[in-house]
């Protein structure tokens, strides 16, 4: 009897076992990794705004043109047409979408993953209309352009900066003796550590571009590295100082005084690790 009782008890937990997440933050994606100050749904829902109206008007809306629709069909069919667009577009998978909020396991830590192939675009365009206060922010801080991410491992991190370098050449125009420095931020993580991420990335930018030159200054190109609890996100990043350090708020709500970039960095920071969610 007690047997019995047992195997159901496990069935019953077994069958009421949660699928597993496909919206976590995994290698293979490029997007947008924003910080805030605890109030993360707000972020993401203002970072959502910000990225929606950018992309209509950068490369069209995807909404559905009811005057092309009645065009196509006629006025009695408008309603049903409408009605299997929205349909299929719930049915999208999370990689047909324009932005879609993964889970990084990590507290004031977003990433909303795109499938537009150039995330600079965007964040270049926001920035600039932000210098001008044609942009507010009130629970978005830093808001960073991601052009890939990987596993955090010494071999897969070089392999990615290898590409996200050669892509973003090809996309840009970038003279052989350009400025750079590095960046990082580590958090919930202790397989990298400052060493190594400076050692990789400066490999991968002088074996494409060997007369670059670190300037921790006034760089042309600052490559920022994020280490989100197993993913490792790399972005490259121009007008840095100009743009205050990417953080939307400073520059929306017209910060001054942004520190210049060679500041201290730690290969761990203690805080984030203690914010860091179960998995």
């Amino acid at each position: 009897m007690s047997q019995d009782r047992k195997r159901k008890n496990k069935n019953y937990y077994v069958q009421s076992k949660k699928p597993k997440n496909e919206f976590n933050l995994d290698s293979g994606m490029k997007g947008f990794f924003i910080t805030c100050n605890y109030k993360e749904s707000r972020a993401v829902t203002e970072a959502y705004k910000i990225l929606n109206e950018y992309a209509d008007n950068i490369y069209g809306p995807t909404e559905v043109d009811q005057k092309s629709v009645k065009d196509q069909f006629g006025e009695e069919d408008i309603d049903a047409s409408l009605s299997n667009h929205v349909n299929s577009y719930k049915n999208k998978s999370l990689c047909e979408r324009r932005f879609q909020n993964v889970c990084t396991k990590t507290n004031n830590c977003i990433f909303i993953k795109t499938s537009f192939e150039n995330p600079n675009e965007i964040i270049e365009k926001i920035f600039s209309d932000a210098q001008l206060r044609l942009v507010q922010s009130r629970f978005v801080l830093r808001f960073l352009p991601v052009l890939g991410t990987c596993r955090v491992a010494e071999d897969k991190l070089e392999k990615l900066a290898e590409d996200v370098i050669e892509d973003y050449s090809k996309l840009n125009k970038i003279e052989s003796s350009f400025k750079y420095c590095i960046i990082h931020k580590i958090r919930c993580n202790n397989k990298l550590n400052k060493e190594i991420i400076l050692s990789v990335m400066n490999r991968a930018v002088k074996r494409k571009f060997p007369d670059a030159k670190i300037d921790l200054n006034e760089p042309d190109i600052v490559f920022s590295v994020d280490i989100l609890l197993k993913v490792c996100c790399l972005s490259v990043l121009k007008k840095f100082n100009e743009f205050k350090k990417y953080n939307l708020f400073e520059i929306s709500n017209g910060k001054n005084g942004a520190p210049k970039i060679n500041e201290p960095h730690g290969s761990v920071d203690e805080h984030d690790a203690r914010v860091c969610l179960q998995t």
